[in-house]
């Protein structure tokens, strides 16, 4: 007979951090190969990055 786990698997889902962003404003956006892509201001960050 095998022995039964005592504990649950881990779920990575529930293991991995998941941080979330906001975005200020789309500063631009262009058509590429067929998909809109968007260029992003993210709130808290600098125009540089």
């Amino acid at each position: 007979m095998s022995e039964k786990p005592t504990e649950d698997p881990v779920n990575e889902e529930e293991e991995e951090a998941e941080e979330e962003f906001t975005v200020e404003k789309v500063v631009d956006s262009r058509m590429k190969g067929g998909k809109k892509e968007y260029l992003l201001k993210w709130k808290g960050y600098p125009d540089s990055e």
